[in-house]
C-alpha cells in the first residue's frame, strides 16, 4: 500500500517539477524515486519478501529527501518533508529499528541544516530555524515511537483475550482444542505418548448457590493457580465450559498420567477457599490409542470423568 502511495505521489511531483516549477533536477530524482517505488511493489507482490520492502522504500526515501535538501536548501519548506521520515520508518519497522534509523537520517539532516545556517535562502536560514527543526522532528519521532509502542501493547493484549479464558487467564475452549489437534497430529507422527485429563469440580453449583457468583470466581481462580503450578511447562491447561478444566500431557506414560492426576487430587483437597464446603474434584483420564480421532480421544476422558463422578465423586478413573 505504502508502495502504491508512493507511485502516486512521485508521479505526481514528476509533472510538478518539470511542468510547472522547472526544477529538473528534482524532477529526475522524483522519477528515480518513482521508478524505484515500482521495482519495490513489483518485488513484494512476486517474492513477498517483506523486510526487503521495508528496507528498499526507507533506504531510497531517505537518500532522496537528504539529496533534495542538498540541492533545494530551506527554499520553499522543503526542510518540512523531514518530519514524514520518522513516521513511515517507526511504521514500518518498530520502535527500536524505526527509532535508531530516524536518529541516523535525522542526524545527517541536523549537519546539514546546521551548516546551513547564514547561507541558505541568502543567508536568510537562521539559528532559530534549526531549532525549530531540531524540535519538531524530535517529537515528531518521539510521538511516532510512544504511538506505535501503544499499538503493540494493543495488540498483544488483543492476542492474549483471544486465546485465553478471561476468569482464570487459562487457555479458552477454542484455542485448547487447536493445542489439542496439534498434540494428537504430533503424537501420531513421531509416535509420542499423550495423555488427556479431564476434570470438573465435584457440587460446583452448591458453591455458587451458598456463596455467590462472585466467591464462586475467586474459587475458580484459587484452584486453577494451584494446580497449574504444578504442570510442566510442555502442559497445556485450559477451561473447557464452566467448571470443567482440560490438561494436556505430551510426552507422558500412562503410570506417570495416573501419578500426576492423583496428585492434582489431592491438591485440590488442600486448598483452603474459605468456605465450609469442601473442595474436589473427579478426574477422567486417557491415553491417546493408534486408532483415536480427536473426538474419541476427547469423548474417552470425558466418559471417564462421568464415571469418576458415579463411583462417588473425588476420585480418578482411567479409559
Amino acid at each position: 500500500f505504502l508502495a502504491l502511495i508512493s507511485i502516486v505521489i512521485f508521479a505526481v511531483f514528476v509533472l510538478i517539477n518539470f511542468f510547472q516549477l522547472e526544477k529538473n533536477l528534482v524532477a529526475v530524482m522524483n522519477l528515480i524515486s518513482l521508478l524505484i517505488s515500482i521495482v519495490i511493489l513489483l518485488d513484494l507482490r512476486y517474492n513477498q519478501n517483506l523486510n526487503r520492502a521495508i528496507f528498499c522504500a526507507l533506504f531510497p526515501i531517505a537518500v532522496f529527501l537528504i539529496i533534495f535538501i542538498y540541492f533545494n536548501e530551506s527554499n520553499d519548506f522543503g526542510l518540512s518533508w523531514v518530519l514524514i521520515y520518522p513516521i513511515m520508518a517507526v511504521g514500518l519497522m518498530g520502535s527500536k529499528k524505526g527509532l535508531l534509523v530516524s536518529l541516523l537520517f535525522l542526524a545527517v539532516v541536523y549537519a546539514m541544516a546546521y551548516n546551513g545556517i547564514g547561507k541558505w535562502e541568502n543567508g536568510e536560514w537562521q539559528f532559530i530555524g534549526f531549532v525549530r527543526l531540531f524540535f519538531s522532528s524530535l517529537m515528531v519521532t518521539l510521538v511516532a515511537v510512544g504511538m506505535d509502542i501503544a499499538l503493540e501493547e494493543s495488540y498483544r493484549k488483543l492476542e492474549k483475550l483471544s486465546f485465553t479464558d478471561s476468569l482464570t487467564s487459562l487457555y479458552n475452549r477454542r484455542y485448547i482444542e487447536e493445542l489439542l489437534a496439534k498434540e494428537i497430529e504430533k503424537s501420531n507422527r513421531y509416535d509420542k505418548e499423550l495423555g488427556l485429563i479431564l476434570f470438573d469440580i465435584d457440587d460446583f453449583k452448591n458453591v455458587n448457590d451458598t456463596y455467590g457468583h462472585s466467591k464462586g470466581d475467586q474459587v475458580l481462580k484459587k484452584l486453577t493457580k494451584s494446580l497449574a503450578s504444578s504442570l510442566r511447562d510442555s502442559d497445556s491447561f485450559g477451561r473447557w465450559g464452566g467448571e470443567e478444566f482440560l490438561i494436556i500431557v505430551p510426552e507422558i506414560s500412562e503410570k506417570n498420567l495416573q501419578a500426576l492426576s492423583e496428585k492434582l487430587r489431592l491438591q485440590v483437597l488442600s486448598i483452603d477457599c474459605e468456605i465450609e464446603q469442601s473442595l474436589s474434584c473427579s478426574f477422567g483420564l486417557c491415553m491417546l490409542k493408534e486408532d483415536d480421532t480427536f473426538y474419541t480421544f476427547i469423548d474417552r476422558a470425558d466418559g471417564a470423568m462421568y464415571k469418576a463422578k458415579e463411583n462417588g465423586k473425588n476420585r480418578i478413573f482411567y479409559s
